[in-house]
């Protein structure tokens, strides 16, 4: 009786079985080609946005974008970019050196044009935002992941391009320097490239791929029409590998078939033991079982699952299995229970520790990395246009005698009882230690309104401690406010810069300036 059971059972399950897989054959090629679909379109979405992005950015930036463009023309071979640059520190410093040097006091755009400029000073502001450009689009690819990501402006020669920027860097020495191939010049044929000389003609943004199939790769693009003031002035490109798309489209077919045929296969289950009532009520009892120890979570349940479904065969062993699962879970909960309140505890420390990383060891206030982070909070209110704060910078004096003369231990009192009195005095502000002497105060809402009479109070607070018993408690501190002007401020730094200007020529005044 047994073997004729197995027998009907084994005897379904392959009919059921060859039904799966004939099903899955049709369903995987209809998903594949509907996918094939679907991903072009989202794709060909997708690469739209990062173009549009990347035209956001040559639209907003330093340099109106048609000038750099002309002016790139006119000039691309003095534009001279090293190989393994990473960042724009060395240009704009060389563009503010010359700046500073020829026109001191003058602000581009406001007190001068850019036509007005020398021409080496011109080429090192182009340069510039050539690489601040360069950089946009090398990191647009890095980040989304692209083949190649760049920007081609039409040449007189007709079906020839040259690229302005190149998401990927190529190679040419000269003078024993490595530089970036800059201005590379290639034949594109309307015939081949249909798609790009379209995005050209029109000026508008075909809503299809075009395919490069050459020494650099098999890619899909998207062509994005630039243009600035209604001027047409090239073309943004974004690539994806034909090769990675295919693989993305065969892993998601593959998933859909992985989910239909666990589906199909559970219901081939399902009806085979709908054939056989005796078989459905002994998984009606694993069932009760497992429904139970749901309800209840009483490991106890196992042993009743393992009688209630009593035999020698498929069931029996099913039943086996879930009992010792049902055991192995109990003890997998307890562990989750334990290992999830360890990391509660690790988490709580971790916000501790973050808490004392923004905090001086010495006098407890905010420190030089939680000032850091308030910079950044400013820098946000002044790009939305609503900053409105001031910084005071303050400097104690003769910190270096107390150290040399009574010791350090006494130099951290001092430096402990400016800070109690600073804080005391700008209680409304939030204070930093940003160095060994050195504080600094953000002052915004009444503080900021009131700025003038807490610095005199502050003043009228150090001339109190001068009755101080011992030396190193009579403390002596310069200090200078400035506040933020949009006219005159790019940022945090300029606003900063010149209270350390106000508090240095306080310090003049009052005879400390360190000499040490």
């Amino acid at each position: 009786m047994v073997k004729r059971t197995k027998s009907l059972i084994f005897k379904f399950a392959l009919i059921f079985l060859l039904f799966i897989i004939g099903t899955l054959a049709l369903t995987g090629v209809a998903t594949y080609k509907n996918q094939m679909s679907v991903y072009r379109t989202q794709k060909l979405e997708n690469l739209q946005l990062v173009a549009e992005h990347l035209a956001d950015i040559m639209t907003t930036g330093n340099m109106e974008f048609s000038f750099l463009q002309e002016f790139y023309i006119k000039n691309k071979d003095k534009f001279l970019v090293p190989y393994h640059f990473s960042s724009l520190k060395e240009t704009l410093d060389t563009y503010n050196r010359l700046f500073a040097e020829k026109y001191p006091g003058k602000i581009l755009g406001t007190t001068i044009d850019f036509s007005e400029l020398d021409e080496d000073v011109q080429l090192a502001y182009a340069l510039y935002n050539y690489e601040f450009f360069l950089l946009a689009f090398e990191n647009t690819c890095h980040t989304f992941n692209l083949a190649y990501t760049y920007y081609l402006i039409p040449d007189e020669e007709p079906e020839h391009i040259f690229y302005m920027f190149d998401g990927i860097r190529k190679k040419e020495t000269k003078n024993g320097r490595d530089y970036i191939l800059l201005g590379r010049k290639a034949e594109v044929k309307r015939s081949e490239h249909p798609v790009l000389w379209k995005a050209w003609d029109t000026g508008k943004r075909p809503d299809e791929f075009g395919v490069w199939d050459n020494d650099y790769g098999h890619d899909y693009s998207c062509y994005y029409p630039f243009s600035v003031n209604g001027k047409q002035l090239g073309i943004i490109g974004a690539e994806v590998e034909v090769a990675d798309a295919n693989r993305e489209i065969f892993r998601n077919s593959l998933r859909q078939m992985g989910i239909m045929a666990i589906i199909l296969f559970l219901s081939m289950i399902l009806l085979l033991f709908c054939i056989n009532k005796f078989y459905i009520l002994r998984i009606s009892t694993l069932q009760n079982g497992v429904k139970s120890y749901a309800e209840n979570k009483d490991p106890e349940i196992a042993e009743n699952i393992k009688k209630g479904v009593w035999g020698e065969d498929e069931i029996a062993s099913l039943g086996e299995q879930v009992s010792s699962m049902i055991h192995d879970l109990d003890v997998y909960m307890h562990n989750l229970l334990k290992t999830t309140r360890e990391l509660y505890d690790a988490k709580k420390n971790a916000e501790a520790m973050n808490i004392l990383a923004n905090r001086d060891a010495l006098t407890g206030i905010r420190n030089k990395t939680a000032y850091d982070n308030e910079v950044k909070r400013l820098e946000k209110n002044i790009a939305n246009g609503n900053a409105r704060f001031g910084i005071c910078m303050i400097d104690l004096n003769f910190l270096k005698h107390i150290n040399d003369t009574y010791g350090h231990e006494q130099g951290n009192t001092a430096i402990k009882k400016l800070c109690r009195i600073v804080c005391l005095i700008f209680a409304h502000s939030p204070v930093f230690r940003i160095g060994g002497d050195e504080f600094v105060v953000i002052l915004e809402n009444s503080d900021f309104d009131n700025a003038d009479s807490l610095l005199t109070s502050f003043k009228s607070a150090l001339y109190e401690s001068q009755k101080a018993e011992n030396e190193w408690e009579r403390v002596s501190a310069a200090a200078g406010i400035a506040t933020y002007d949009p006219a005159i401020d790019t940022g945090v730094e300029s606003v900063f810069k010149r209270a350390d200007m106000t508090m240095y020529e306080n310090k003049k005044h009052m005879k400390a300036v360190r000499t040490d």
